[in-house]
């Protein structure tokens, strides 16, 4: 959608990485305790929870806040408003019990697709070729008042890599 590319694609010149969700999660399997992989629910009004003030002078704030978190799960992280519906997000979620120490989640087996913004500087499309390992790329392009994609084809993606 081009009003995604303009709010998320750095203005039509970022790049999307299409992922299969199945691999990422085969590929993530040790690491998906305590992480939420779900679309987001659209609505048209929040009902937002109350926080309990006696209860957490009584427990503290931070036991408070954890159970808070997990009681409104879904609230805090999995809900937008309606107008972001053609969105069709799907939100991944990570509660670290490693609160201090960097996590990562691998996509390396899981990237079906590269799709860059038809702004996107082609100065960039060389080392964009050598990191994808021979996954499609693909450009979206505007003509005629409408968004199309279409794939690099082999002859221009080997008239950049000779520059």
């Amino acid at each position: 959608l081009p009003r995604m590319w303009a709010h998320y694609g750095q203005n039509h010149t970022g790049i999307c990485l299409e992922i299969d969700k199945e691999i990422f999660k085969n590929e993530n399997i040790n690491s998906f305790e305590n992480t939420f992989l779900k679309p987001i629910d659209y609505v048209y009004d929040f009902d937002y929870p109350w926080i309990n003030y006696d209860r957490m002078s009584k427990i503290g704030i931070e036991e408070y806040f954890n159970e808070f978190k997990k009681a409104n799960t879904d609230y805090l992280f999995f809900k937008k408003f309606i107008d972001w519906k053609a969105e069709r997000e799907v939100r991944l979620l990570k509660f670290s019990e490693k609160p201090n120490e960097e996590e990562f989640l691998s996509i390396k087996k899981c990237i079906k697709r590269i799709i860059v913004g038809c702004e996107f500087n082609p100065v960039y499309l060389p080392s964009l070729i050598k990191l994808s390992n021979g996954i499609k790329i693909e450009k979206i392009e505007y003509e005629s008042g409408a968004f199309k994609s279409f794939q690099f084809r082999d002859e221009y993606i080997e008239s950049i890599m000779k520059i």
